[in-house]
């Protein structure tokens, strides 16, 4: 899963580290608006005040479990969503976050 800007991925992002493609079964590419979306909605539904790359990996895990039958997904949330606070990044009032009660996580 990688979770790319609209135009592309940022080269400041893309990791150095040595990837065993015979490992790799799928890639899915998440756009940023989708990232943030699915990220809304975790802290909305769910309580998990996460980042965008966290957004991306459980939007990657949604769109995965969409596809497979009797399988277990794993997304890892890896940010935190008050390091965004500061940025601009849109999110929703604080209060709103606890008035969900669909528990359908699908991006806004």
């Amino acid at each position: 899963m990688s979770v790319s800007r609209e135009h592309g991925h940022s080269p400041q992002y893309k990791s150095t580290m040595a990837v065993q493609e015979e490992r790799v079964d799928e890639t899915m590419n998440i756009s940023q608006r989708e990232a943030e979306g699915t990220m809304r909605a975790l802290a909305r539904v769910e309580g998990i005040f996460a980042g965008p790359s966290s957004g991306g990996a459980v939007s990657a895990a949604l769109r995965l479990s969409a596809k497979l039958t009797n399988a277990t997904i794993v997304a890892i949330i890896c940010d935190r969503g008050d390091r965004y606070l500061s940025t601009g990044m849109p999110f929703a009032s604080f209060a709103s976050f606890w008035h969900g009660t669909s528990l359908s996580l699908q991006p806004s």
